[in-house]
């Protein structure tokens, strides 16, 4: 019976450890979005993530023109780049 105690005791301690390092070294709690290296940025340092790009493409309010311009204030300077997102 001790020796099942001390089991169970090991194996909480391995469980909270694990659960510790998941929800720090792992990025769990972190609402933030990841920067990966080698990750497109725009001209002012900011990363540019396809949600945002996403976000306008699919906005029905607004027009190709107003789509087009949104994209490069997004920092997409490519105008070939925006002309096959919006195709």
């Amino acid at each position: 019976m001790r020796r099942t105690r001390n089991t169970r005791a090991l194996l909480r301690l391995i469980l909270v450890g694990v659960v510790a390092f998941a929800a720090t070294g792992c990025s769990i709690l972190s609402l933030k979005r990841t920067a990966f290296p080698g990750a497109a940025i725009t001209d002012d340092g900011r990363g540019l993530y396809l949600d945002d790009i996403n976000a306008i493409l699919n906005d029905s309010s607004l027009t190709t023109d107003e789509k087009r311009q949104a994209l490069q204030d997004l920092g997409i300077e490519d105008d070939a780049l925006i002309d096959a997102l919006l195709s």
